[in-house]
């Protein structure tokens, strides 16, 4: 394949990259406890979120309108992505939080902490459940039935 563009910004090299789900965003995140959102075509940084600690994991919601971070302060966030606001800030997480995952109608996001998992409600903010971790260490894998 063909280079189209190189993202920098970041301090070092990004620990964590996905697409949105449409292909037009790119966000990165890393141990410069930047998150950032950028244009997939031409590489423009749209936006740059600062967070307290490392960015561990970033997602972005099934229609593309929001962005979800995992920092190792142990706190989890929600972006909006057009106008780059905060929707929203889980800081009360028992551990540092290392990934994130939006359920399939965006309702639910599952925060993988080194100590706990959480379902919590993007609405309201609510923890919907929790469970203790099986083994302490990095949960840095999670995901959604279909059903």
């Amino acid at each position: 394949g063909k280079k189209l563009w190189t993202a920098k910004g970041h301090a070092s090299a990004p620990s964590t990259v996905v697409f949105s789900p449409d292909g037009k965003w790119i966000a990165t995140g890393g141990q410069d406890r930047l998150a950032k959102i950028w244009d997939a075509t031409t590489g423009k940084c749209l936006h740059t979120m600062e967070h307290g600690r490392d960015v561990m994991g970033v997602a972005f919601s099934p229609d593309g309108k929001k962005l979800a971070v995992a920092c190792s302060n142990n706190n989890a966030h929600i972006w909006e992505i057009a106008s780059g606001n905060q929707l929203r800030e889980w800081s009360n997480l028992t551990g540092p939080a290392a990934s994130v995952y939006f359920s399939r109608d965006g309702k639910t996001l599952l925060v993988g902490c080194t100590n706990r998992t959480y379902l919590m409600d993007v609405a309201t903010g609510k923890e919907l459940a929790s469970n203790p971790n099986a083994r302490s260490g990095w949960s840095r894998g999670g995901a959604f039935s279909p059903d």
